[in-house]
């Protein structure tokens, strides 16, 4: 999956400003401050499952094409609900898909899930 993004986006990222840079980074690793990641340094402290609808994994797949809480988002900027990861990469930009990221503050350095 992560291959597929890489390939396809790996050619804009020199055009990118340096915030823009570290959201790209993110989704195209995997290595962002959702749940599944932060999981992996703090097992006990924190859960693998995503704080807003509580039913799986937080992870970049999930925050990008799944979660009920970012769907106003999605729909204005991939025209669509709820799609998987591999549909929003088959139609969006990587723009687009930085403008999502940004709009929901989700990897934002100082983003508070709830608890």
């Amino acid at each position: 999956f992560k291959t597929k993004w890489k390939d396809q986006y790996t050619k804009d990222l020199g055009k990118l400003s340096r915030p823009d840079l570290r959201i790209a980074t993110q989704i195209l690793t995997g290595h962002a401050s959702t749940n599944y990641h932060l999981n992996k340094y703090k097992p006990h402290l924190i859960s693998k499952t995503c704080p807003f609808c509580k039913e799986e994994d937080e992870t970049i797949n999930h925050f990008i094409g799944k979660c009920p809480k970012w769907f106003v988002q999605r729909g204005h900027y991939f025209n669509t609900f709820y799609a998987s990861a591999s549909e929003i990469q088959d139609t969006a930009s990587l723009t687009s898909i930085i403008n999502f990221a940004k709009a929901t503050r989700r990897l934002d350095t100082d983003f508070e899930p709830p608890k």
